[in-house]
């Protein structure tokens, strides 16, 4: 996977989404699915998390226009609270709100279905979506089949790739040379979810990796080089925990990163010196939003756009092939 090759997508509808951000009108936005991933995070922890809704409503560049959920006290209760319309239907909020941009905060089992139904409405409109996308491999093949035109449109929410943190660790990365590189790793949660998370993020910091994945949850990976395919490490599953948690070690000769999610700051060996990054894990959420805001859906597009993001997809469904 390509580290961070910015470039304008040719397609129309996303570089006019573009004048939304350097103008004086803002991006219109609309969120589909009004629970935890919407708004429900801050109200269990205000203080540590940021969800869709608050980091587009604190965002000058961004006018959250409406919301859309299938259950009516759900909806009416977002209504109430953010002071924006709501709907029990999409094509009404469609009609009545014309968003540039449609985030789709859906249940998981429910995302490949609203996806392909957004990306076929007229008129088209920018897509937000949440991982994994797909829950089956079957649903993976229908996604690769997508018109690039049409995929293009579609920014997966994977909110590590656009913490600061992260830039800053494959900044160190690809400034040493990795020829001796080992990775370990261990997870707990729900394996797709939690899994695309990780895969996504260690695919972005090292390139050219292959995944694949037993029926426990375990992951080994492999590292394409010009002499072929060389053992990079493993990913172990702990099953025995609810909570969705993630870290990993990576080293070579010169650099070492301890990375562990949620933690305040990662740990880094530069040759002798020790480096602490500080994380920004309470506000990953508006993360992607400033990223959005700051740098057009394009450039945040070759970051994690759907068609980037498709090897990560594959890597975390190995195990159902």
């Amino acid at each position: 996977m390509t580290l961070f090759v910015f470039g304008i997508v040719s397609n129309t509808r996303v570089s006019s989404s573009f004048s939304f951000l350097i103008g004086s009108v803002r991006m219109k936005i609309a969120i589909v699915g009004l629970g935890k991933a919407a708004w429900g995070y801050d109200l269990e922890s205000p203080v540590f998390r940021q969800s869709h809704t608050q980091s587009i409503i604190e965002n000058s560049k961004f006018k959250l226009v409406g919301g859309v959920d299938i259950d009516a006290k759900i909806a009416k209760s977002w209504e109430e609270h953010f002071e924006r319309p709501s709907f029990l239907s999409l094509d009404e909020m469609l009609k009545i709100c014309k968003p540039d941009l449609v985030v789709l905060t859906v249940p998981i089992d429910s995302l490949y279905l609203s996806l392909t139904r957004v990306l076929t409405r007229k008129p088209s409109t920018l897509i937000i979506v949440e991982k994994p996308v797909v829950t089956s491999w079957d649903q993976y093949i229908e996604l690769k089949k997508l018109d690039r035109g049409i995929s293009d449109r579609v920014l997966v929410n994977l909110p590590r790739l656009f913490a600061p943190e992260s830039l800053e660790l494959s900044g160190l990365i690809n400034s040493h040379l990795m020829e001796r590189l080992e990775f370990n790793g261990s997870y707990s949660g729900a394996l797709n979810n939690t899994s695309l998370h990780f895969i996504s993020l260690i695919d972005f910091l090292v390139p050219d990796l292959k995944w694949s994945c037993d029926n426990s949850g375990d992951f080994e990976v492999l590292r394409e080089t010009d002499r072929g395919s060389t053992l990079f490490g493993h990913v172990i599953r702990n099953p025995n925990s609810k909570l969705s948690t993630f870290g990993f070690n990576l080293s070579s000769e010169s650099l070492n990163v301890n990375y562990l999610d949620g933690g305040n700051e990662i740990n880094v060996i530069d040759g002798k010196q020790l480096l602490l990054l500080n994380t920004t894990r309470d506000i990953y959420q508006r993360n992607v939003y400033d990223y959005v805001a700051s740098h057009g859906f394009d450039e945040a597009i070759s970051v994690s756009g759907l068609n980037q993001i498709l090897p990560s997809i594959e890597g975390m469904l190995s195990n159902y092939g």
